[in-house]
């Protein structure tokens, strides 16, 4: 089963994804604070897809239009950042095709009411219940195969294109987070325009080589994995030939919190076999993300796991206590075996894998982890 996401659209960039073939997302004009982060999210989001991946157009309400939901297409190209015209609110761009011609959409309420589904549609209602702005939103595989499935049963007489490789459209200039590129970043005076914005070329780490948002790990992993990177997640033991799906920013529950990050192994291509939860940090290991990661754990080992302990817990921050060489100063003795003792209790309490804990190092060219506990 491909991975899919829904993509936001209203009725008028409805017909223009149609037409023109390209998924996009609305980028906000850079100005703020935050405007290097809002980045890092989109990019994010795109560099989540990769080649062959469905792609749903999820229509918003419109008059006494409800919302509802266009499928299903299929990436075809890298995603890429194109101003279009000058004041192209839409440059984060994706080339699509159709995959299975559908007539009819599906009314939203059809599908999050819809009484035969018996296992909950976790991304979908928790994007709903978060209520947060964001252009596509990723789906699981149990819930695109049930989209597929109620799309099917509205559209009858269907048609499903198969993927072809020559049709895949080659990027010149594909997103990508360059790791030399390190130090401040400053807008001009006068708010930039979306034109002036390369995304490649933005400083994502500071000059001690650090990320300045924790949301760039989770860009960072995405571009990885949707490279099939086998050197960059063999350091944090996942072998990139068995993913079969993977995403970030998910919704735990229904309690606008998220996931970091999600990455599920299958060693037939079919049935899931391994699933790893990554919580990211910036800064240096402490108890709620420890806290975070295994509660978050068993709640996935209680869904998708069917209650099975086959989710592995692992923490990605810059500073760690060193579990498995130990600490030379007294203090710092103290303090790890503290919260050594911590994650022990915690993972008796939540009947989780161990913890795993790496850091990160971003001061090469290509990133490296070292394994702490």
């Amino acid at each position: 089963m491909n991975k899919a996401r829904l993509f936001v659209v209203d009725n008028i960039t409805l017909q223009k994804t149609i037409k023109t073939k390209i998924a996009s997302i609305f980028t906000p004009i850079p100005e703020g604070k935050l405007w290097l982060k809002t980045f890092a999210d989109i990019m994010a989001d795109m560099l989540q897809i990769e080649i062959g991946d469905y792609i749903f157009l999820w229509e918003t309400k419109s008059g006494n239009q409800k919302n509802r939901i266009h499928g299903v297409y299929r990436a075809i190209s890298k995603p890429f950042y194109e101003m279009g015209y000058e004041s192209d609110r839409y440059p984060f761009k994706i080339y699509i095709e159709q995959a299975y011609k559908f007539d009819t959409p599906l009314d939203e309420y059809d599908v999050l009411n819809c009484p035969y589904i018996k296992t909950p549609l976790w991304t979908m209602i928790g994007k709903k219940v978060a209520g947060k702005s964001r252009g596509s939103t990723p789906l699981s595989q149990d819930e695109t195969s049930k989209l597929i499935t109620l799309l099917i049963g509205k559209n009858p007489n269907y048609t499903f294109y198969p993927f072809a490789a020559n049709h895949i459209i080659s990027i010149t200039n594909p997103l990508k987070i360059d790791y030399t590129l390190k130090g401040e970043m400053t807008l001009e005076k006068q708010t930039p325009e979306l034109m002036k914005i390369d995304p490649n070329k933005l400083k994502y780490f500071n000059a001690e080589n650090n990320v300045k948002y924790e949301k760039v790990l989770e860009t960072i992993f995405n571009q990885e994995m949707s490279s099939r990177n086998s050197s960059f997640f063999s350091q944090i033991d996942i072998d990139v030939n068995k993913v079969i799906w993977f995403s970030n920013y998910l919704p735990y529950s229904i309690e606008r919190t998220e996931i970091d990050y999600l990455i599920i192994e299958s060693d037939d291509k079919i049935n899931l076999s391994k699933i790893f939860l990554i919580e990211f940090m910036r800064g240096k290991i402490d108890n709620s993300h420890i806290y975070r990661s295994l509660l978050y754990s068993k709640w996935v080992d209680q869904t998708l796991g069917l209650g099975e302990s086959l989710t592995q817990p692992i923490i990605i921050c810059s500073k760690s206590y060193d579990f498995i060489n130990g600490e030379k100063s007294p203090a710092n003795k103290i303090k790890m075996q503290e919260m050594n003792q911590y994650i022990s209790d915690m993972t008796k309490a939540f009947a989780t894998k161990n913890l795993k804990i790496f850091t990160y190092d971003f001061s090469g060219p290509t990133p490296s982890f070292a394994k702490k506990l």
